[in-house]
């Protein structure tokens, strides 16, 4: 490409810059720190795709426009810089210290989170906590179908965020709660847990096992070829894929493996390493859906009453008062930004 020719200063009002100078920044030079942001391989679905070109584009445009309106070019980092700094100031109980992966989040958090979504008061989530201190995590990749190792997206930090993002991906799976509930208890007061109510449910004809369905698609199959009888445990039935029947090292029959390509637990890819699903759903939750939480949280907690304890009233107010503090602080943020854009070319 050609170097751009030197050209007397442009003058273009900031709000000028802001509405239209960016709409038509594709049509800037492209300046060589720009050259310099790596452009997204294509991984073939849409989903994660197109995204994360319209991040590249948006990258891009900025830095181009901030190169060849040089004279705006520090009112727009601290406006930018402005607007992050409101979004990242938050009280302790609107941000996790740091997010990692999803077996990371933060442990109560987590528990508050499932017990809500398996219809459990707390103090029951508890129980099952202390009988195995990985309960809540397991219950989590269930019913997200993901990897305990997948990366969250750096947003998450903010919870209401995190739990908009799982909410979509729980929906995007086909809400598996939901059947794993119509089946019964899943959670017993004492915090014991039953497993067998998880993702895949046996069924037996005489001594052998004759069906296997996959819960969350009802997806039946026949197993009686496999000779599988009673002495075979049910292991993992929190897992699509580590699920099995398991009698020693040597007779073991992962459960995935009944199923054909593309039905039951093949249905839905499930999300590890990296994540870059979870970061697509991220993307696309809008400051006004994250102004809507607020009214969630109120219909969930309606919804929870019916078997919380009078210990878990408090615990619930407390949450509803960190997000209605949330949802006050992004109005703050968005009437902000639209200040600065109508006093932008005074």
């Amino acid at each position: 490409m050609a170097p751009r020719k030197a050209s007397a200063p442009v003058q273009v009002s900031p709000t000028a810059l802001g509405r239209k100078g960016l709409q038509s920044a594709k049509n800037l030079p492209m300046c060589s720190l720009a050259t310099k942001i790596t452009k997204p391989q294509k991984t073939g679905d849409a989903a994660v795709d197109i995204p994360a070109n319209t991040r590249y584009t948006q990258y891009v445009d900025a830095v181009n426009t901030l190169d060849y309106f040089s004279q705006f070019r520090q009112e727009a980092i601290d406006f930018v810089f402005g607007l992050a700094e409101k979004e990242t100031t938050l009280a302790a109980d609107d941000a996790f210290p740091t997010v990692a992966t999803m077996g990371q989040l933060d442990p109560h958090w987590v528990a508050t989170y499932v017990a809500e979504k398996m219809q459990v008061h707390d103090s029951t989530m508890k129980s099952a906590k202390e009988k195995d201190p990985k309960v809540h995590y397991n219950i989590l990749g269930c019913l997200t179908h993901s990897s305990l190792g997948a990366k969250m997206p750096a947003q998450c930090i903010v919870k209401e965020r995190c739990r908009l993002t799982l909410d979509e991906r729980i929906r995007e799976v086909g809400n598996r709660h939901v059947a794993f509930l119509a089946d019964g208890v899943l959670i017993n007061p004492n915090g014991t847990v039953n497993w067998g109510k998880f993702v895949y449910k046996a069924e037996f004809k005489g001594p052998k096992l004759a069906f296997v369905t996959h819960r969350p698609t009802k997806t039946k199959v026949d197993v009686l070829k496999y000779n599988i009888d009673a002495s075979y445990e049910l292991r993992k039935n929190w897992s699509d894929k580590l699920a099995e029947f398991f009698l020693n090292e040597v007779q073991r029959y992962p459960c995935h493996t009944f199923f054909s390509a593309q039905t039951g637990p093949h249905l839905h890819e499930a999300v590890v390493g990296k994540a870059a699903r979870l970061q697509a759903i991220t993307d696309g939750i809008q400051v006004a859906e994250l102004k809507s939480t607020a009214d969630v949280a109120a219909e969930s907690a309606e919804a929870k009453r019916k078997f919380m304890q009078p210990s878990d009233v408090a615990v619930e107010r407390c949450t509803k008062r960190a997000r209605e503090a949330l949802k006050a602080r992004m109005e703050e943020v968005a009437k902000g930004q639209a200040a600065t854009f109508s006093s932008g070319g005074d």
